[in-house]
């Protein structure tokens, strides 16, 4: 069974079915190779020259990441792309520096992890929406996290939807 929304899919071809989780993924991994080979001859021919477009893939890769970690799942495929990115971006918080006196260590650690707050709650809604349970079987404290997820996409959907005007 071929799945349309593999990270493995071509851009420049037709892509019916994919997601835009999918698709921002895909160029995701396209972006990452084109910047491994950019360092690769950076470092084996050491020129300069390419410092600039090495780090406009680096920016291109993250802001797709951040991107995202915007998006709400729809399928599971969506889910694990979602979940990659998130568990990468953890990678970031790692790299940040940990002095708490630094103020800009500070905001990109919590910008960061506002991120990630973000993409775990799209998750869960998808989840709690996707899992063939009812929630209260789970147990009230469950129960009542699903309701406010669902609160949280409604309101998600309305601020960020389409515009109608």
């Amino acid at each position: 069974m071929a799945r349309t929304n593999s990270a493995a899919i071509k851009l420049d071809h037709d892509l019916p079915g994919a997601t835009f989780i999918g698709l921002l993924h895909a160029r995701s991994e396209v972006v990452e190779a084109e910047a491994d080979a950019v360092d690769r001859k950076r470092l084996t021919e050491g020129s300069v020259g390419y410092s600039d477009l090495y780090q406009a893939l680096i920016s291109e890769s993250r802001t797709l990441g951040e991107v995202i970690l915007r998006q709400r799942p729809t399928c599971l495929e969506d889910a694990a792309i979602l979940a990659h990115h998130a568990y990468c971006a953890i990678d970031l918080i790692d790299g940040i520096g940990m002095d708490d006196d630094d103020q800009d260590d500070r905001k990109a650690r919590r910008e960061i992890t506002t991120m990630l707050h973000r993409a775990v709650q799209l998750l869960f809604c998808y989840l709690a929406d996707a899992a063939p349970i009812e929630p209260e079987s789970v147990g009230p404290v469950f129960a009542m996290s699903v309701e406010h997820a669902r609160k949280f996409q409604s309101a998600a959907a309305h601020v960020e939807g389409p515009s109608h005007g």
